[in-house]
């Protein structure tokens, strides 16, 4: 059965899940016409999203979970409302991990994405990728591994275009070997 296609203003992206075998085909914004996008309710809250134009779908399922050593995808997801008489507006694309030193958080680089270059920081590079960007460039999950116990913390998603900007926060918890016993990590 091939991928299922939608046009939508709503989040179109199912959670992220390891292994689900469905696929979503998720056309860009500019493939589908404006009458193509519908939110339930009022004219006016149509209009306002649309005039927005950008829009990420939040986790909120809580922490990601994760073993040592192994990779792990940090979801990112966003849609993209064309924005007439616009020029083609492209995305840049922020990963930050924060951390929290003297009571303030601070946003360490991990990786910067725009126009099909992506930029990684040096103490990250060889360890995280965008595997779906640029052919999905609304899809800015993050694939970072091996992992170290030290990955643990909070992630940050930013995605700005224009003016506009977005972004989620996504807890990321490295546990130890699956299923070792301690003796067997000598």
């Amino acid at each position: 059965m091939g991928p299922h296609v939608r046009c939508s203003l709503a989040s179109p992206f199912p959670p992220v899940k390891e292994g689900s075998g469905g696929a979503l085909l998720v056309l860009a914004p500019e493939a589908c016409p404006l009458s193509a996008f519908s939110i339930p309710g009022t004219q006016e809250a149509t209009a306002a999203a649309i005039e927005k134009g950008l829009h990420m779908q939040k986790v909120g399922s809580g922490s990601v979970r994760a073993v040592l050593a192994e990779l792990v995808a940090l979801p990112c997801l966003f849609t993209l409302q064309p924005r007439p008489g616009a020029a083609r507006d492209i995305p840049r694309i922020k990963w930050t991990k924060v951390r929290t030193a003297s009571g303030q958080r601070q946003d360490l680089p991990i990786l910067v994405a725009k126009d099909n270059v992506v930029r990684v920081a040096k103490g990250w590079q060889g360890r995280v990728s965008l595997p779906s960007y640029p052919r999905r460039r609304a899809n800015a999950t993050l694939l970072l591994g091996p992992l170290r116990a030290s990955d643990s913390g909070l992630y940050r998603c930013q995605v700005v275009r224009g003016i506009e900007d977005e972004q989620d926060l996504v807890p990321l918890e490295v546990t130890g070997w699956e299923g070792a016993e301690p003796e067997a990590c000598h």
